[in-house]
């Protein structure tokens, strides 16, 4: 005589997976670091270290280095059934301080233009912008910047690393040559106007050639009148020398 009896699903073998990931694997002192834990949503038992002595028993927990380096993150799952499984990223984390220095070809000129190329140096950089002291900027890592105008320009660097940390480094671009503006008066008039014009903020000029936008050019020292016979409108302009 036989019998038998069938108990459906009476075992259940359980194999919990410990996986996870993060927001990013480099971030500096002070920045949050995300953890994203991808574990089977039915598992609700975590134990995270973080490598530098911290843990968290939260599904996804965010944590913040206060000090450089490389650090291991181990994360520990347990089931319902007592099941344990373990993950462990050697060396995953990289925590680090931006640093900003570059090198210029040139930084001195006795005249323009003067073309300079610059080089960055630095490192740990997830984005860079240059100001070249003269209102234009660049976010590449090696520009080159044409100065067509004579003066001291101070060329800032702005390194920001991954998790938003900030450096700065600066260097100095020196070209002599001739500067100088002019003012005239009057600016209106009827036929045969007579306009005075007179050169200020002179620097280093020998002399000036005067262009009265009619296609008169004289060359002159700082001070001059001249009169426009015909109608029209003018723009003057000065080539120092």
């Amino acid at each position: 005589c036989i019998d038998s009896i069938i108990f459906n699903n009476f075992v259940t073998a359980s194999e919990p997976k410990a996986r996870f990931r993060t927001d990013s694997t480099q971030s500096c002192p002070g920045s949050r670091v995300q953890f994203i834990n991808e574990t089977d949503l039915s598992i609700s038992n975590f134990q995270w270290s973080f490598g530098d002595g911290n843990v968290s028993t939260f599904r996804n927990p965010a944590h913040i280095y206060t000090d450089t380096g490389n650090y291991s993150i181990k994360l520990t799952v347990r089931d319902g059934f007592g099941c344990e499984d373990s993950l462990i990223r050697p060396n995953y984390v990289l925590i680090d301080n931006p640093f900003a220095d570059f090198s210029l070809s040139d930084s001195f000129a006795n005249c323009p233009p003067l073309n300079v190329n610059m080089r960055f140096t630095g490192r740990f950089n997830q984005s860079v912008r240059w100001d070249f002291g003269d209102g234009a900027i660049s976010d590449t890592l090696f520009p080159s910047k044409l100065y067509n105008i004579p003066g001291n320009y101070r060329v800032l660097l702005t390194v920001t690393s991954p998790g938003g940390c900030v450096d700065t480094a600066s260097k100095s671009i020196v070209i002599f040559g001739p500067t100088a503006n002019f003012i005239y008066s009057p600016i209106t008039g009827c036929d045969s106007l007579t306009t005075f014009f007179l050169a200020i903020n002179r620097n280093n000029v020998d002399s000036i050639e005067w262009n009265f936008g009619d296609g008169k050019v004289i060359t002159k020292d700082s001070s001059i009148s001249y009169t426009y016979k015909t109608p029209g409108n003018f723009r003057p302009s000065i080539q120092l020398v």
